[in-house]
């Protein structure tokens, strides 16, 4: 930004990133067009899906340490899953592209993943993300959590079934609206919990409220 220029430059960043960022900041809430609801979803759709969108926000606000919105790009996530969740699937394509652009294992993105896969993911879903899913580092967090070996879920994908979907969502809670808030957000030692899960708004609705 030049003295004579009030503008703020972020080059590196997509403008409709930043456009749903900059409105957040301003109300607090995630911004959408209507779309993002509409557009069918599944484990082979491209970053430009709903969650390619919620997944390229959070890392942007994982860039600008901006914890509260991550945390509210979780509930978008789990709320746009609850409300198509016979419908869509979180393609693969979003999951490689977090583990490219993360680099804890302890980002709360990636602990959701993990949880979402093991929970909704079938036997074919995890064949079909094999190929797309790359970076080993999700494999192994995956195998981790599941309590096998990289090893034996890569023997399991080549000749198993059922029987390693079982193993995976041993001990998982079924309902990944459960406690959200103790699961995957961030809060500062003296912040309340958050007590329900919040919602996006669409354009259509403001439309309508307007």
């Amino acid at each position: 930004m030049r003295d004579d220029d009030p503008k703020i430059e972020l080059p590196e960043d997509d403008h409709e990133h930043i456009e749903v960022l900059v409105y957040w900041m301003y109300r607090r809430i995630l911004f959408f067009p209507s779309s993002f609801e509409k557009d069918h979803v599944d484990i082979t759709s491209s970053l430009s899906s709903a969650p390619g969108l919620l997944a390229r926000l959070f890392i942007l606000a994982e860039k600008y340490q901006i914890t509260p919105l991550q945390n509210d790009i979780i509930d978008a996530f789990i709320i746009w899953l609850d409300d198509f969740s016979l419908q869509h699937r979180i393609p693969a394509s979003v999951i490689q592209y977090v583990w490219e652009h993360t680099i804890s294992e302890g980002c709360m993105l990636r602990l959701f993943l993990i949880d979402y896969v093991r929970a909704e993911y079938t036997y074919l879903n995890l064949k079909t993300a094999r190929d797309v899913i790359v970076d080993e580092d999700f494999w192994y967090e995956l195998s981790r959590e599941s309590a096998l070996t990289v090893d034996l879920l890569r023997e399991c994908l080549d000749e198993g079934g059922p029987e390693l979907i079982s193993d995976m969502r041993e001990h998982l809670e079924d309902d990944l609206t459960i406690d959200v808030c103790v699961n995957w957000h961030t809060h500062g030692a003296k912040e309340e919990q958050c007590r329900a899960l919040k919602r996006y708004v669409l354009d259509s609705e403001e439309e309508e409220d307007g």
